[in-house]
């Protein structure tokens, strides 16, 4: 069986897990005190805000603990969606 995009996800998760997680809107917010931009990050797999104050929100919760605002969308997000949160 091939694993899924999310399968392969939620195993990274498992394996090296954020100190701390929240959501904003449809957005997985993860913070592991700036030591990688991979769990320093907003994630969404689709169904997601992403009106300006959503992103405001996001960068918001990231700077309030020391990162930059990084956004990560999987291949099976819908094409406005990923022209939106570019």
């Amino acid at each position: 069986m091939k694993p899924s995009v999310d399968q392969i996800e939620r195993g990274g998760f498992q394996v090296w897990s954020p100190d701390e997680v929240g959501e904003v809107a449809g957005w997985r917010l993860a913070s592991n005190g700036g030591f990688t931009r991979r769990l320093n990050c907003a994630t969404t797999t689709g169904d997601a805000d992403t009106s300006p104050g959503t992103g405001e929100a996001i960068r918001q919760w990231l700077g309030d603990r020391g990162s930059s605002m990084t956004v990560r969308i999987t291949p099976l997000v819908e094409a406005d969606v990923q022209q939106a949160a570019a």
